[in-house]
């Protein structure tokens, strides 16, 4: 089973949020990405697949500006999460 992690921008602020995310797996910090800008309210950060039960962590890292929540969108599949034979590309 592979889950999504992702963050969006939901305040609007003039200068803008730099998020920080940390990925636990059973207590132990395995993943963290820091400073991630977002500018607008339209921006979708795609931070990482987690797939399970193994815990192995795909960092996706996408900033996609202009994000329309209402279409919604396909998670991407890395190289590496095709490479891990764990996913298949649809």
């Amino acid at each position: 089973m592979l889950h999504s992690s992702d963050a969006s921008y939901a305040v609007h602020l003039a200068a803008g949020a730099w998020p920080n995310v940390r990925i636990f797996i059973n207590g132990r910090l395995v993943d963290e990405i820091v400073n991630q800008p977002l500018f607008s309210t339209d921006d979708f950060w795609d931070i990482a697949r987690i797939h399970w039960p193994t815990g192995t962590v795909y960092r996706v890292n996408d900033l996609i500006e202009g994000f329309d929540s209402s279409r919604g969108l396909a998670p991407r599949i890395t190289d590496e999460m095709l490479n891990s034979g764990l996913c298949s590309d649809f």
